[in-house]
């Protein structure tokens, strides 16, 4: 599952050392918008294609990760029901990343990439041997284990010994400096937000604080949700935005949190406080009135008759 979740966030970060010829970079999204619905030979034909291309020469290092993603996504699609196939195309994407990391040493995808291999638990390693040089060699290596039962090392990376939510908000800091892409940066405040706000079952954040009633630890943790949320809306361009939405949901989200049932009535009886985050829907969905976040802030605010 980590292995996943590591995939989708490379695969919607565009490089960032030069910008992608528009046309090569709408092949790319349709490319994208293929393997997403699994219609991944599409996708690779698409790529494929565009590696033939003087402009898709210029951008190889992308259009080579992606038919990795698209090859990766596709073992993972046959993992259950035919596992030759599932490895052919999972030796196929190492591959292709393969390609990425030595022509392209320097590359944003390069960098990501040994990220990626660099995390890669035991689970992964037979898999990431696979990728590493040509067929023949793989088929050596694999020989070589005849003679021997390996048993793979214990990294001792166990999820409970280390869990721990403030661990965790020291790490998206760390991220946060490390990445100037607006759209990486709101990805890393949403799940800090997420965190903060107590949307989590490690009771951790704001929600967890007003169960407890400490009216001091309530107001620091509003005040640490309110920062982010200024944060994230600092990123954010406008209603064009991909992450738009979710800037309106987080806001939808704060205004709720601490909200209860009114007496005697199915509304929700919103904390003073938090009113001004729904106050915020309103404000962010001005032109879109038909907007769901806008439609329920509208009905615990009382506005809507």
């Amino acid at each position: 599952m980590k292995t996943i979740i590591f995939i989708l966030a490379l695969t919607f970060c565009q490089a960032q050392e030069k910008e992608i010829n528009k046309g090569v970079q709408e092949k790319i999204d349709a490319a994208r918008d293929y393997y997403s619905v699994s219609l991944f030979e599409n996708a690779k034909r698409i790529l494929v294609e565009q590696l033939r291309t003087d402009e898709g020469k210029e951008h190889e290092d992308e259009i080579r990760f992606h038919l990795g993603v698209a090859s990766w996504y596709q073992s993972k699609h046959y993992l259950m029901s035919d596992s030759t196939r599932a490895v052919a195309y999972n030796r196929d994407a190492l591959g292709q990343w393969r390609i990425v990391i030595k022509k392209f040493p320097l590359s944003e995808r390069t960098k990501e990439l040994n990220r990626y291999f660099r995390n890669i638990d035991d689970t992964g390693y037979e898999n990431s041997l696979m990728g590493q040089e040509q067929v023949g060699f793989n088929s050596e290596i694999e020989h070589s284990l005849r003679f021997w039962n390996p048993t793979f090392p214990d990294y001792k990376l166990q999820r409970e010994l280390v869990e721990d939510p403030r661990e965790a908000l020291k790490y998206y800091d760390k991220l946060l400096n490390q990445y100037d892409d607006p759209e990486k940066k709101f990805r890393i405040l949403y799940l800090k937000y997420l965190l903060v706000a107590g949307y989590n079952t490690d009771e951790f954040g704001y929600k967890f604080d007003l169960a407890h009633k400490f009216p001091n630890v309530v107001n620091t943790t509003r005040q640490n949700v309110q920062s982010i949320l200024k944060e994230m809306e600092e990123l954010i361009s406008g209603p064009e935005d991909i992450y738009f939405q979710r800037l309106v949901e987080v806001y939808y989200l704060t205004g709720i949190a601490a909200s209860k049932d009114a007496f005697l009535s199915k509304k929700l009886k919103i904390k003073k406080e938090d009113k001004h985050n729904l106050e915020k829907v309103l404000e962010l969905t001005e032109d879109d009135e038909t907007n769901i976040y806008r439609l329920f802030a509208e009905l615990w605010l009382g506005e809507r008759k």
